[in-house]
This record gives structure tokens, sequence and C-alpha cells, in this order.
């Protein structure tokens, strides 16, 4: 199975659907449009690994189908020496059954976990890989892997590798810029600087599964060995099991001399976030529970942005694909995009602040309301909002910041717009409640503005030290307005959807 020429690329192209090897996905007559494999694990997987070979064909100065063929040998899937992307020393434990495990016919985003080859199955399931599912199952494990237990036989490096490392990419949003056509994305989405590195075909020699490695550009992320695998076929050529354990580990800042700059400089194709204007730049991960036109959004018009998203990028739509995960738990797959903006970054960030504080408005509402019910011993609010505006606010804002990103309507009208929705989802919030808990409702609709001074005492009282000790004492006891204390929290759980403010 030569992945350079052999069918086991899923494509959409001008003639429609298509399985294509990598020289001819690469070439402009085929005419292939996008990656279309139907999982947005492995569509984004496949796309690293193209725009890998863009950025070697780039630095080569010939074009990416001409670099894939003078390279054809190195992409055979079960060489004997040099397998692509797998660890060849690991084949001769093929016949010990605590070395493989089996495969699972599903997503890795629905069935996986950190100490299983694809999923959790039965070993007499007979589940079976064809060579080109298990290609594409070798991608994503290379970019997605979780940690947790992943152990293999000691005797085969000397000691047995355990607890696994998360994979490069597996919490950190891959960023692409979508064109027209492959070519175009590629393109779109190389970076204009940055150091080249090295492409990695196979195991790289002298390095032992659960090592710290020493990338140096940004093919080296983007063909990572993240995890020691060797696929294994039964009598009819098909992939029926896999041995897997940790594999060469991603270096973390205080290591060595590495330090989140180098992330910056050979990662490009992710969001940052700075938490402070001292501090520096670090990988963002991505939010399960948050549009992901909003993360592209605020990564877009942060100040100093590094990476893609902190250049030109001219016209297209951003994509973004990762998998929300915690250590060995898999939250699922996160995947969205945003057009190009057509507005200023300045414009931009008028734009997120408008969003935020409708988010704020929404949340603090959706807060006071839930605070104000459980006070009064009633159930919280799940079943009172069912209004389709309450329902669909977030998905209203992404509407109009869509259509403000491409120039449908201004950013002055798009603000506006998202500053009423926000107001009437709050009223429709409170409407519903009305009609099953009136006095939460009042309360909140008469709770103090935040922020709010009291009205002064227009007469002082006659003993001034006295006044001063009352007053001392009641800001003692004076609780925190409840509508201050439930915003920040309830905003936080309108992005995580639980939690008794978790309404949406």
């Amino acid at each position: 199975m030569n992945l350079a020429s052999d069918p086991w690329l899923p494509t959409l192209t001008r003639d429609g659907m298509r399985t294509v090897g990598l020289v001819d996905a690469l070439t402009a007559d085929v005419g292939v449009l996008d990656i279309s494999s139907g999982d947005p694990l492995e569509d984004a997987a496949i796309m690293r690994l193209l725009v890998a070979c863009d950025i070697a064909a780039a630095d080569a100065g010939i074009s990416s189908a001409q670099w894939v063929d003078a390279h054809r040998d190195r992409f055979d899937l079960f060489d004997p020496v040099t397998p692509f992307w797998q660890h060849p020393r690991m084949a001769a434990f093929a016949d010990d059954p605590k070395a493989s495990r089996p495969v699972a016919a599903g997503s890795y985003r629905l069935v996986g976990n950190g100490s299983t080859a694809a999923g959790d199955s039965h070993n007499e399931a007979g589940i079976v890989f064809t060579p080109a599912e298990a290609a594409r199952m070798l991608l994503v494990r290379h970019m997605f892997s979780v940690g947790g237990i992943q152990s293999f036989v000691a005797s085969a490096f000397g000691k047995e590798p355990m607890s696994a490392k998360n994979a490069v990419g597996t919490s950190r949003g891959f960023v692409w810029v979508q064109g027209s056509t492959l070519l175009e994305t590629l393109e779109l989405s190389r970076p204009a600087t940055g150091p080249v590195g090295t492409f990695h075909f196979s195991w790289p020699d002298g390095i032992a599964p659960a090592t710290v490695g020493e990338p140096e550009g940004m093919l080296d992320a983007l063909t990572w060995q993240a995890r020691a695998i060797n696929l294994l076929r039964n009598a009819d050529g098909m992939v029926d099991r896999v041995m897997i354990c940790d594999g060469v580990r991603w270096p973390e800042p205080g290591h060595g001399t590495w330090t989140a700059h180098n992330d910056e400089q050979l990662i490009p194709h992710a969001t940052y976030i700075q938490r402070k204007a001292s501090d520096p730049f670090t990988a963002q991960d991505v939010h399960v529970d948050r549009p992901v036109w909003r993360q592209l959004l605020t990564a877009w018009t942060t100040d100093g942005e590094p990476g893609l998203l902190g250049t030109d990028l001219g016209s297209g739509t951003i994509r973004m694909t990762g998998l929300g995960s915690f250590q060995a738990r898999i939250d699922g797959a996160v995947t969205g995009s945003l057009p190009v903006p057509a507005f200023s970054r300045e414009d931009g960030r008028r734009l997120l602040a408008a969003v935020t504080a409708g988010y704020s408005t929404v949340a603090s509402t959706s807060g006071s309301l839930a605070h104000n019910r459980m006070s009064l011993g009633t159930d919280a609010l799940s079943k009172a909002t069912t209004t389709v505006a309450t329902a669909g606010f977030k998905e209203a804002f992404g509407t109009i910041v869509t259509a403000a990103a491409t120039a449908t309507i201004s950013v002055d009208d798009a603000c506006a717009a998202i500053t009423d929705i926000a107001t009437r989802t709050s009223a429709e919030l409170i409407s519903d409640v009305v009609r099953v808990d009136p006095v939460a409702a009042a309360r909140t609709l008469t709770r103090p503005a935040k922020n709010a001074k009291p009205e002064a005492v227009p007469t002082p009282l006659p003993d001034a030290h006295a006044q001063s000790t009352k007053t001392k004492a009641a800001k003692k006891r004076a609780p925190v307005p409840e509508s201050e204390a439930a915003a920040p929290a309830a905003e936080n759980a309108l992005d995580q959807g639980s939690g008794q403010a978790a309404l949406f």
C-alpha cells in the first residue's frame, strides 16, 4: 500500500466524490476541491499531512505533487524496514498476544480512549480495516491521541512504556484557511516564515518511546511521531490488530532551553492566548462548548497573535478542528469555521466586545433568575426556557458575525443586532419564568444595576461617630448583589452547558 499513488484519500472533486492517492490529490488536473472523509478528525489529520507536504515542497522549490512523487518509496505503509509513520521494531512482537490490540469500527472521537488502538472492542469482534482505513486511523492517532496508560511489552525497549502524553494536536486546535480548491487551500495555509525542520516519514532512529524529542521546525510538528505504532494484517491483507504505545514526546516549556516561544515558531497552525502583557503567548486549548467562530474571532483579534492567524490571510474561510479532552477522557470533536474577516482587526475587537457583552447580559439574567429561584426553594430554570430566541442566541450571534465578516452587514449594524438579541433574550427569559415563578422574575427585574451606588441619605444623623460605626457594620453585613456574584459563573455555564444556570 503506497500512499503516494494508491487510493486512500476520500475527496470532493469537480466531478463528484473520488478516492485518490497523495500525488493525484496534489495534481491540479485532477480537480480536488477538498478532503471529505465524513469524519472531522480524519479530515484535519489528512489536511495536516498535506500541509506538511506543501511546506516541504515549497522549501525544495517544486510542486507538492512532484515532492511526494520524488519520495514515493518513503510512503509505503507496510515497508518492512521503514513503514510510513510506524515503528518497525515493534513488528518483532506481532505474535505476542499482550503486544497488540484489536481495531474498532468507529471514529476515535466517539469510541477512543488512551489505552486502546482505535476503541474498545472484544478481541473476537472480527472487525478489520482496509489498508486505506488503517492509514487514515494512523494519521488520526498521531495527531489526536489522548494520554493515559498505554503499556507495551517491556522486552521491546528495555523498559515498559506505560503512561503516555497527549499528542501534539490533541487539545490544540488545528487551523487552516480553506480556498476554492485543495491546492489553493494549501497555498493560503502555508506560513510565510518559520523554521522548516524535518519531515518524518517513519520512526526516528535512536529514540525510544516516551522520550522527549528535539523538534527544530514546522515539519517536525506536522509529522511528529506521537505514538509508536505498528499495523498488523491478517491473511487477507486487512488490518485487524494494532500495536501502540507512547511515542516521541513533544517538549514542554522548561524542558532544557525550550520555551513557549518555540511553540509559536514551530506550530503556526494553532490559536494562541496571552494572559497578561508580560506573559508569553501559549497555545490555546479548544473549548468543547464554545462556538468555534468565537474562538477564532478571539484569536484573530488578539494583538500580536503569533502563527497563521497573525498574518494577512487574504481571502477564504478559516477552519479549525480539535479534540476536546482531559487526560485520557475524550469530550468530543471541536470543528467549525469563520470567513476571513473583511473588517479590520480593530473593528473585529469592537465586534468581539459586543459579543462578550451580549453573553454577559444573558448570563447575568439567567444567573440572577437561577439564584432567586433557588433562594425561594423552587426548581431550576431548564423547564422554563423553551423559546427559539432563548435557545438559539449563540447561533444568532454566529450568523451575525459571519455576515459582518463577509461584509454583508456593517460592523456597527452587527454590534447593534447582537445587543438587541441579548436584550430580547434576557426579556424572554424573564417572561418565561413569570409564568412559573413570578416572585423570582420580579426579584430579577428589580435587582440593582451592576456597580450601582445606593442613594445618599439627605440628613446626617446627629452623632457622627455613631453613624460611622453603623455604616461600617452595615458594610460588613451587606451581601454582594447576586447579579454581580452570579454573572461570571453563569457566563461560564453558558459555554459549559452544565449547572443550575446552564440554560442553553
